[in-house]
Formats: structure tokens, sequence, C-alpha cells
């Protein structure tokens, strides 16, 4: 005779349930006022704005190479300098020449203006074979009003061997003549205050000759001066 144990369910008690749990009931998930929350819908329209943007900026990236590349190839013609020129010096057509050149990034000078820049004087030294920028001339006119231009022709043994550069202030002095044994030397010569404006290159005979401007009243005593060949050259200093 089999004994039913109370509770048991077709002969399976609590301890043949133990152990085993209902897995739980799964549910929409809800907001906080329990509304059900829809998974978000897919919108392609969103992936093709994204698309045509991305389309759009590669578009300009290309553009801007495009124009990049084609500035960095553009040729020009520009001033260069063909003769090295001195602070101060003026500026001759043989001096400039032009050249074609690409894209350099510097400021330089239309090979059109070149007929302008005769005349004008170098802010700085130039030297052969660079590119000329606007700003290493000066178009102001020499000789000034009460200014006058004089060339000397002076040779190694008249003159300093330190070189000369426009702007140098300088002393013409006038020397004995040599050929006359009884000439004295005077205590105090005649002697003209000058400023270096250009300086020569010197010729076969190595004479250079010095231009310099001079005060209009002393240019005519000056020119009588320099034209016996007896003039010395003195460099006043240079510290200012």
């Amino acid at each position: 005779m089999s004994t039913t144990t109370p509770g048991s369910t077709n002969g399976r008690g609590p301890a043949a349930n133990r152990g085993r749990r209902s897995a739980p009931a799964t549910e929409p998930a809800t907001t906080t006022r329990g509304v059900p929350v829809q998974p978000a819908a897919f919108r392609p329209q969103r992936r093709a704005r994204h698309l045509l943007a991305a389309v759009a900026l590669a578009g300009l990236g290309a553009v801007a190479v495009y124009f990049a590349v084609e500035g960095a190839t553009k040729t020009t013609s520009v001033v260069e300098v063909r003769e090295s020129v001195q602070r101060g010096q003026t500026i001759t057509r043989e001096d400039l020449t032009t050249v074609d050149v690409n894209g350099t990034g510097l400021k330089t000078v239309p090979a059109a203006q070149l007929k302008d820049l005769i005349g004008q004087r170098a802010q700085q030294p130039l030297f052969a074979g660079t590119l000329l920028t606007p700003e290493a001339l000066n178009s102001s006119v020499v000789p000034v009003n009460g200014q006058s231009l004089v060339g000397v022709a002076l040779t190694s043994a008249q003159m300093p061997t330190e070189p000369l550069v426009a702007g140098d202030t300088v002393s013409i002095v006038d020397t004995p003549n040599s050929n006359d044994a009884n000439s004295q030397v005077p205590a105090a010569p005649n002697t003209t205050s000058a400023t270096v404006q250009n300086v020569g290159t010197p010729d076969t005979q190595g004479v250079v000759t010095v231009d310099v401007l001079v005060p209009e009243g002393d240019a005519a005593r000056l020119a009588a001066q320099a034209s016996t060949g007896r003039v010395a050259l003195v460099l006043q200093s240079r510290e200012r």
C-alpha cells in the first residue's frame, strides 16, 4: 500500500521542485510614465545627408588642391638683380634684368615695372641673382634741392683701403702739386665735406670714380679741384 505525502503532486514533492525556477516573463520596456518604448526606426534620409556632405567636402578639397598646384606652377616674369648694388647706390638699367619664376611666396616686382626703377636708390645691399623686392628701393630724387653731385676720380693712393659705401661721410682734401718742388703743404688745406653716393668700378688703371653729394655752393670748387687730380679722400667716423 503506497503512502502519499501531503502536498505532493503525482508523487513529486517540494524536494523534487527544489532548484527549479520559472523564467521571468519578458515585458516590453516602459518609460517612467508606463508608456512602452518603441525601438528607433531606421532613417535612411540621415545617412543620405551624411553621404552628400562627405561628397561636398571632398569636392571642396579637390578644388583647393587644384588652385594650390595651379598657383605654385604658374610662371610670372619678375625683376632680378643682375649686378650687385651697394646700399644707397643709384640703380641703372645694367643692374637689373627679368626672369620667369613659379610661385615663390615672396613679394616681387613685376617685370613690367623695370623701367620705373631706373634712377632709384638701393635701400639695402642688393646681391646678383636675387629677386628684387619692392621695399629694396627708394624713389627719392638725388640730388635734392641745395645739393650737387660731383664725381671725384681717385687712385688707390688717394683713398683708404677700407671699402667705401653709400652714406659714408668723407672729406675731400686739396693736396700740393707733386711736380712743384717748391710747393708747400698748407697748415690748413682746403677741405670739402661730402657724403658718398656711389662708388664706381675701378678702370684698367685702377682709378675709381666716387660720386659725392656736397652743398651746391661747394660743387664748382670741388669739381675744379678734382680735375687736377690733386685731391685725397678721408673717411670720417662711421659711429652715430
